[in-house]
């Protein structure tokens, strides 16, 4: 009997912030079949953006803030460069067919971050 590796549920994504498209928001990423578990960050970000959201696409085209059952953005605070941020297990499993990053603050240069997701 061959053992499944558990390693095999979980892929990364790789996340462009492409300042000569846009300054806080990141590329399109597809993730329809995956749950997001975290965020890596890259090894430098400007010190304003400590705060991220997450604007979804559930598969219609078109892309909505992630919100809590309240009502209440979702939102990752203190956010810090070279760290991998969680997403709370307190909070609804984010999922949908794309997604996209929003930071709180312009960055002066492109930078790439890694999207942490489990396989539905």
């Amino acid at each position: 009997m061959t053992e499944e590796n558990p390693l095999s549920k979980y892929t990364m994504k790789r996340c462009l912030l492409d300042i000569s498209e846009d300054a806080n928001t990141t590329e399109t990423v597809e993730f329809a079949g995956y749950e997001l578990l975290g965020v890596a960050t890259p090894a430098t970000l400007d010190d304003a953006s400590t705060n991220y959201t997450f604007s979804i696409d559930p598969g219609d085209g078109t892309f909505r803030i992630l919100q809590d059952d309240a009502g209440a953005p979702i939102i990752l605070t203190g956010v810090t460069q070279a760290e991998i941020f969680q997403v709370q297990e307190s909070k609804p499993p984010i999922v949908g067919a794309r997604i996209r990053l929003q930071l709180s603050a312009d960055e002066d240069a492109d930078r790439v971050f890694q999207l942490l997701l489990r396989k539905l």
